[in-house]
């Protein structure tokens, strides 16, 4: 990447998290003002107020006068709480058709890190025919399956277990990921729109997912056809910031042409 194009993305990826923060303090509290906010993060009363506007169209939050209040605990919950043994019996030949195209992308003696998820745990009996990996994973699953192959020397980063993904997150494994380097990283995310990017409702899976695309020189998501047109609260990155999109064909070709004409591979897993 450029750059123009790597400055445009650090100022998005920015403004993602304090729009996360923005959402969690009014979410912990209950509400907030809008000089409470500005005061907390160190921004504008009209920052706030346009960082308001975009939440609440996301139905984050909700706008009262002066500030925001908590929107629609209820639902926001029953999102959240999706475990990952119930997304493994959504769409189960299209993921698997995207695993192995995935899987596809490894070559023998790469650095590869993998993100925990229904699809990315797909990819395991895949990845046990390359030779000399080393694969980096937050996923208690994928690790558990990539055990004792001697042909792959596995890295799990520790940290806290996230049970709904039974997945790794935390400061101990931001800090292990941000000390490693891959050659090539495989995502999931739970919405995409050309316009909005790649997002997940989870927060605290984020910034690992972030993490991921950073440290790897190539960086793929794994994305079926039912998570494009789809937005949550937590931005990952921009469609730009990700090398490929592996998808399966019932993908819109409306939204695959505009995230190409972005820089960005779409891959068609059949």
């Amino acid at each position: 990447m450029s750059d123009r194009v790597d400055d445009a993305l650090e100022r998005e990826l920015l403004i993602a998290e304090r729009r996360m923060r923005i959402a969690e303090r009014v979410r912990a509290q209950g509400s907030a003002s809008v000089g409470e906010l500005g005061r907390s993060l160190g921004i504008s009363a009209s920052t706030v107020r346009r960082d308001l506007v975009w939440l609440e169209k996301r139905e984050a939050i909700a706008r009262t006068w002066g500030g925001a209040m908590a929107s629609k605990p209820d639902a926001i919950r029953r999102t959240d709480d999706i475990t990952l043994s119930s997304r493994q019996r959504e769409n189960m030949r299209e993921k698997a058709l995207i695993a192995k195209a995935a899987a596809d992308l490894v070559s023998d003696g790469d650095a590869v890190v993998i993100d925990a998820g229904s699809t990315t745990e797909l990819m395991a009996e895949h990845l046990l025919v390359r030779q000399r990996l080393t694969v980096i994973t937050t996923s208690l699953p994928l690790a558990w399956a990539l055990r004792g192959h001697a042909n792959i020397e596995l890295i799990v980063t520790g940290g806290h277990v996230q049970t709904r993904a039974s997945s790794l997150v935390g400061v101990l494994a931001e800090q292990t990921l941000s000390q490693l380097y891959a050659d090539i990283a495989f995502i999931g995310a739970r919405g995409l729109t050309p316009a909005n990017g790649l997002t997940n409702p989870v927060l605290e899976e984020v910034p690992m997912k972030r993490l991921m695309v950073r440290i790897a020189r190539r960086s793929v998501a794994l994305v079926d056809s039912t998570k494009w047109g789809r937005v949550f609260m937590g931005l990952i990155v921009p469609v730009n910031g990700v090398s490929i999109v592996v998808t399966d064909n019932a993908a819109p070709s409306g939204m695959r042409g505009e995230v190409e004409l972005q820089g960005t591979e779409v891959l068609i897993a059949e």
